[in-house]
C-alpha cells in the first residue's frame, strides 16, 4: 500500500496530492524506552478523521492519546463564537435585574 521501505514499523498521519491531508510518522518505541509525545498543529477548519496506519508487522502494540481540538479563541466551537456579545449583553441584563429584585426584596 502506502508504505515505503523507511516507513515499515512506523505510525502514520499521511499528507499527499489533497491539501487538507497531513502525515506524521511516529515510530514506535522499543520495550523499556520513554514515551514520546506528538502534536500536530492543523490549520484547516472543517471535519476531521484521524486515520491510524500500521507499516510493520506490529501485533500486540499499544498506541494511546487524546485528539485536543481547539480554536484561536479557546475551546469555544466556531459557529457559536459570533453569539459572545449577545450572551454578554443577556448577562448584564440578568446582573441588573437581580439587583433591582434584590432592592425591592429588602424594602
Amino acid at each position: 500500500g502506502n508504505c515505503t521501505a523507511e516507513e515499515v514499523g512506523q505510525f502514520m498521519i499521511v499528507r499527499g496530492q489533497h491539501p487538507t491531508l497531513y502525515k506524521r510518522t511516529v515510530k514506535f518505541r522499543a520495550e523499556g524506552e520513554q514515551a514520546t509525545s506528538r502534536s500536530a498543529v492543523i490549520p484547516d477548519t472543517g471535519v476531521y478523521l484521524l486515520l491510524l496506519s500500521n507499516c510493520g508487522d506490529f501485533e500486540q502494540a499499544t498506541m494511546t492519546g487524546t485528539v485536543v481540538v481547539k480554536n484561536p479563541h479557546g475551546f469555544l466551537p466556531g459557529n457559536e463564537y459570533a453569539k459572545l456579545p449577545f450572551f454578554l449583553y443577556l448577562s448584564l441584563a440578568y446582573v441588573v435585574l437581580g439587583l433591582v429584585w434584590f432592592a425591592w426584596s429588602v424594602r
